[in-house]
């Protein structure tokens, strides 16, 4: 009888039928999956604002929903739970290492999500790679009981982001050509730097490999670039893949390759002296004095 239970426990995880245990299963989940991703294997880095703003009000959002009763906030959570098909989409094709090489040579983001999966599954934290989809059931559950007005709401809330990406993609590409073109015009990195405009884009190129984060590269934690930014890395893996290579231009933007880091650095620090090299995170946190002080030792040197 005890058997029986259990799995039919286990068949109501995904979405459990009182609101109550689906809240606690939900927070169990999720801050499990939190913690043990700062503190244990870290996969994802530190959301810049907008990314962290995104998704603190969708997760608020999934959590409180059954539990409000109120028809205009739950119109305005329709909209949250909507904006949260793309993060966990995001999330999935991140978890697929899209710069990755996969397995028998096939280029298909899915199956490296499953080897993803199946290669840390041993130790216990596979099983967080799920929270998107966990997340996404939610979402179809919450979207396919609502009326019409809330299924037009949720797709709102998808479109929206979507199409601040499409704006955001637009600048993306015009300045990542730029970019390229100054790199391979000057050939030299103090022409090419001092031709740079000192807008976002050039601040996020420049970060690229130690402030930025662009990459699946969990075997590497310890410390790791420590801001997260969804939108620097899907135009980058777009754009960027054409100019993937010996060096890696995809994920770290040319001149300056992975093993290259100090000129980054460097530049930089010449061209935005007014921000810092390093971000918290909790990943650095025991050794944040430590790589905040070799940072700024390599961006002296150069000046």
């Amino acid at each position: 009888m005890t058997d029986y239970r259990f799995f039919g426990f286990l068949k109501k995880v995904p979405f459990h039928p009182d609101p109550m245990k689906r809240l606690k299963l939900t927070l169990v989940y999720c801050g499990s999956g939190i913690l043990c991703n700062f503190f244990l294997l870290q996969v994802f880095c530190m959301p810049v604002q907008y990314a962290a703003a995104m998704c603190i009000a969708f997760f608020v959002a999934i959590v409180i929903f059954p539990f409000v009763q109120n028809k205009w906030l739950k119109n305005f959570l329709y909209f949250l739970l909507g904006m949260g098909v793309p993060i966990c989409l995001y999330c999935i094709v991140f978890l697929s290492d899209p710069w990755g090489i996969p397995f028998f040579n096939y280029q298909n983001p899915f199956l490296n999500y499953l080897e993803y999966v199946l290669g840390i599954l041993f130790l216990g934290l596979g099983l967080f790679a799920f929270i998107p989809f966990y997340l996404l059931w939610h979402i179809f559950k919450y979207g396919a009981s609502a009326k019409l007005i809330g299924k037009m709401l949720i797709l709102c809330g998808i479109l929206a982001p979507c199409l601040v990406l499409i704006v955001y993609l637009f600048s993306f590409k015009g300045n990542y050509d730029n970019y390229i073109s100054a790199w391979n015009q000057y050939g030299n990195t103090e022409n090419f730097a001092a031709s740079l405009p000192r807008n976002y884009f050039t601040e996020r190129f420049l970060g690229v490999g130690f402030k930025c984060h662009t990459k699946l590269e969990f075997v590497y934690d310890g410390w790791r670039p420590p801001l997260h930014d969804p939108f620097l890395n899907i135009g980058l893996w777009i754009w960027g893949a054409s100019e993937s290579g010996p060096d890696h231009w995809g994920y770290y933007p040319p001149p300056w390759g992975r093993n290259q880091l100090q000129e980054r650095l460097i530049w930089y620090s010449k061209l935005f002296p007014e921000r810092k090299l390093s971000a918290w995170c909790p990943c650095i946190l025991e050794d944040e004095e430590y790589f905040k002080t070799n940072l700024d030792s390599i961006a002296r040197s150069g000046r």
